[in-house]
């Protein structure tokens, strides 16, 4: 229907040892590699994401939290802010964090501004997710550096064309036109160059698979090693 909203939205019951909740996170990051909507992540992922998401029971080591984080960098997500309580489920000995909500950046096309609400758990171990779309003014965007860029032959002109060159003004004002000029000439180059890169990843991947192919069923063709 004309003016509904249109996304996706997973839900997660992570597993208690690392090692069955990473079938898990290569299904998700299958599902991120497609995605071209809104999309939001939620549930219980029974891993902790900082050092303060325990109180009780054992102390949490880094690699409870690298893997976690890792996972969570390679789907491209990120955590929704949120209210009310801070541990979501307990035993009455241990509390911790573990059931929280990701989305993607389309989720902002969507929704100009979401947040979740952790309610009290009442008779249960857990506490209520509930995904607030209240219409708020949209978050500000963040600048994220992309590696990738450094690669690219415009990226080298591009930052020394806004060096600045009078410091009439002062080397301090100077320096400080310096990274917003950039800034803005490095979104452009994103734009022009690397906006479509999960198509690009896509074609790659299936241009790479199509050449595998053919090379096992000629393992001495020299081209196509």
């Amino acid at each position: 229907m004309q003016g509904m909203k249109q996304f996706f939205i997973t839900f997660v019951y992570g597993a208690n040892q690392d090692g069955q909740r990473r079938l898990l996170w290569e299904a998700l990051k299958e599902l991120a590699t497609e995605m071209e909507e809104g999309w939001c992540i939620l549930g219980d992922f029974n891993s902790v994401l900082h050092p303060g998401d325990r109180l009780g029971g054992t102390a949490i080591q880094a690699t409870e939290i690298r893997s976690f984080e890792d996972h969570i960098n390679s789907c491209e997500i990120q955590e929704l802010r949120s209210i009310g309580p801070y541990f979501t489920w307990t035993n009455k000995t241990i509390w911790t964090r573990i059931d929280r909500a990701f989305v993607n950046a389309l989720w902002y096309d969507v929704f100009d501004f979401s947040q979740v609400v952790y309610m009290a758990n009442s008779l249960f171990d857990h506490s209520a997710v509930v995904i607030d779309t209240s219409k708020c003014p949209k978050p500000p965007p963040t600048f994220h550096f992309c590696d990738i860029w450094i690669r690219d032959a415009a990226f080298l002109p591009l930052v020394t064309s806004q060096l600045p060159t009078n410091l009439q003004q002062g080397p301090y004002q100077s320096l400080k036109w310096f990274p917003s000029n950039t800034r803005k000439g490095l979104l452009q180059l994103n734009k022009h160059h690397y906006a479509d890169l999960r198509a690009q990843l896509c074609n790659a991947r299936t241009d790479l698979e199509r050449t595998q192919s053919l090379l096992l069923a000629n393992p001495l063709n020299q081209q196509l090693a």
